[in-house]
């Protein structure tokens, strides 16, 4: 469609003249809806509201005057279809205007860029879907402004999605290597490819969010391969309904575009499969398939579970071929260039390590706690999550899946049948892989949506294309309620959380959270995920005292309840099993007192007489009603002391607090949670 697109723009006389027509009637059309998106903003109102008043405007002057003058044609029976384009077109805008404003443009400017921009998808659009003639397929027509839609709202989500914990950490991963400080080699190839973000911004959720900008232009690809390998079983309008189910996966929605090691895996084992079902497979095709395959293994070690899918695909191929020795070689040689790959690029990687953790100890260790463990409790979580909120997308795959079946038991498309049934083989990774957690699902599905098309071909063939349609209706709708939800978990609580640790130490200092929330800036203590925890407290050893001794982190940040140490006894923790212990809960407690809502600051308080040890060297401010005596030395209540590390004496009447000194917390209420799950 790509390729018959660019031929009639560029070698189409009808289609030159076409296109001149429509950019002068559409730059007045434009000029137009700018004018009412200007006014709007200038009166007040949202730039989305601006946009939607530009657009009703663009709809009314524009559907004459595209019809008649643009394409000449008739305007009888189209304007339904020029209006529903419109509204795909103004969502479309709308989310470029926030991605151009986020990228620091004016409102006014971005939205004239963004329309700019949006003119050739205009004109391509109304081209194909509202004045072509004969008119496009309804059925293909809706898909395609279903899958334009989809493209939006991904992209919107990428903008406005709450940053996950995992997100922080591969980022943390980035800043750790740029410091010469990481030390694992396997599975962070990756950090290679997003340096640059530094340069965004120091705020660590617009640096998540550039990354997630790169990592959408794998999605798109991977989205490509994905339509690529189902055109070589079906037709144009079932493969978009294979692409549209898989990016309207409520999970692949909200986890798919994250700054992970998985989106970027499923992208090239996507490519790799597309390569692998081609009819005729060649030395390049093996060469290629190898690539990706050892690009991908490098990336995350996870991508072992796509080879049953490669080794079945080039075992049919195997089998049927008529020079068996031939094809048995090919697929030997993908499998050389998979493993040279992978290694060359770990030998590059590795060689950027001052130092290196074993390779062979964190196999182990990631191998023995996550294979065969017997524990489906987190799959147990995801899956409800997945199958209620997808019931279109099981009925499609299960359909699909029942005919992939069927061509089996014939002869003449046994081979095909067999392909299409080896793609769904990564759902059966659940039964020895343990974390499948929201965000796997992406890796996992996207080979065995292929199989949507072919659930999607059958229901319309005996069912007729109405029935059919009420399927892809479905699927629009469940994608829709899944972004509308999205909307409610946004950034904005955390990048406040962020730019306020950064007024308060420009510079990196240590500190304490969870999973290394504040990127750049060196974390202290253990990565506090379940599979963390449970390794320290089986080890059972308190680090917290040793930790603010030597390493004085500056500040808390309580991105776990179990951080949030003044809203929890260090008994309360001990008997959880993902808490604290409690001398690691007390520790914290005697050397940190809440500044603002989930952050914490160094402060203690003291009474009558007493010794104390001051962990964290400092300016602290006296809190109390009448004068401390420090060391023999009398502080008025709100003065600032400097307290230096070691012991120290203080003599008080009643309770008197020392806090770190700190401009007043912010007057606005703190967020309640900066995470809200995947």
């Amino acid at each position: 469609m790509v390729r018959l697109t660019l031929d009639t723009l560029l070698r189409s006389s009808a289609a030159r003249h076409q296109f001149l027509r429509f950019l002068v009637v559409g730059t007045g059309v434009t000029a137009v809806s700018y004018a009412a998106y200007a006014l709007g903003l200038a009166t007040g109102l949202s730039f989305r509201l601006a946009s939607l008043v530009a657009l009703l405007i663009g709809v009314a002057v524009g559907f004459v005057a595209h019809g008649r003058v643009a394409f000449m044609a008739r305007l009888q029976g189209r304007f339904w279809r020029f209006a529903a384009t419109c509204a795909t077109l103004y969502f479309a805008n709308i989310t470029l205007i926030e991605l151009l404003n986020w990228l620091g443009l004016d409102i006014y400017i971005a939205g004239l860029v963004a329309a700019a921009l949006m003119a050739p998808a205009a004109f391509l659009l109304q081209r194909h879907l509202v004045f072509a003639d004969p008119p496009l397929p309804t059925l293909r027509a809706f898909a395609l402004g279903v899958l334009l839609l989809l493209v939006a709202a991904r992209l919107h989500l990428v903008l406005r999605f709450e940053v996950n914990w995992d997100e922080f950490l591969n980022l943390a991963m980035v800043h750790s290597h740029a410091r010469g400080e990481l030390r694992e080699m396997l599975q962070t190839a990756f950090v290679h490819l997003f340096k640059w973000v530094f340069a965004v911004s120091a705020n660590e959720v617009d640096q998540v969010i550039a990354a997630r900008l790169l990592v959408f232009a794998f999605v798109i690809a991977a989205s490509a391969a994905i339509y690529g390998t189902a055109r070589r079983f079906m037709g144009v309008s079932e493969a978009l309904v294979s692409v549209i189910a898989f990016n309207g996966f409520n999970l692949v929605m909200r986890n798919g575009g994250a700054l992970r090691t998985d989106s970027l895996a499923t992208c090239v084992m996507m490519i790799a499969i597309w390569i692998a079902t081609a009819h005729r497979f060649g030395i390049g095709h093996a060469l290629a398939l190898g690539a990706c395959a050892g690009v991908a293994g490098a990336l995350t070690i996870k991508s072992v579970f796509y080879a049953g899918v490669i080794a079945a695909i080039l075992l049919v191929k195997i089998v049927y071929d008529e020079n068996r020795r031939r094809a048995l070689g090919l697929a030997a040689l993908s499998a050389a260039i998979a493993i040279a790959t992978c290694a060359v690029i770990i030998a590059l990687h590795a060689a950027t390590f001052p130092d290196q953790a074993s390779a062979l100890t964190f196999v182990a260790r990631t191998a023995g706690a996550t294979i065969l463990s017997g524990d489906y409790s987190i799959f147990l979580g995801s899956v409800r999550a997945a199958v209620a909120g997808n019931p279109a997308f099981w009925v499609l795959f299960s359909v699909g899946l029942l005919a992939a079946i069927a061509r089996i038991r014939h002869a003449a498309t046994r081979r095909e049948g067999v392909v299409l049934v080896s793609l769904a083989l990564l759902l059966f990774t659940p039964l020895v892989y343990r974390d499948i957690y929201a965000y796997y699902y992406p890796f996992m599905l996207a080979p065995a949506s292929v199989l949507i098309g072919i659930g999607f071909e059958r229901i319309a063939y005996y069912r007729k294309g109405l029935f059919a349609g009420f399927f892809l209706a479905f699927l629009a709708i469940g994608a829709a309620i899944t972004y509308r939800n999205s909307l409610n978990q946004e950034v904005a609580d955390q990048r406040s959380m962020l730019a306020l640790v950064h007024s308060l130490f420009p510079q990196p200092v240590p500190y304490i959270d969870h999973t290394s929330m504040v990127s750049s800036y060196p974390k202290q203590g253990i990565f506090m995920s379940g599979w963390g925890m449970a390794d320290y407290r089986r080890e059972g050893v308190p680090i917290m005292e040793s930790i603010i001794a030597t390493k004085s982190p500056r500040f808390v940040l309580a991105t776990r309840w179990s951080l949030d140490v003044e809203n929890l006894s260090p008994e309360q923790s001990e008997a959880s099993r993902y808490g604290l212990l409690a001398a690691d809960v007390r520790a914290l407690q005697d050397n940190y007192l809440r500044y603002w809502g989930q952050l914490y600051l160094p402060g203690f308080r003291v009474q009558g007489t007493s010794a104390k040890t001051v962990s964290i060297a400092g300016r602290y401010r006296v809190e109390a009603d009448h004068d401390v005596e420090i060391d023999g030395l009398t502080v008025a209540p709100g003065r600032m002391v400097a307290l230096t590390q070691g012991r120290h004496r203080f003599v008080t009447r009643t309770t008197a607090t020392f806090r770190w000194d700190a401009p007043d917390p912010p007057t606005l209420d703190p967020p309640l949670d900066l995470f809200y799950g995947f």
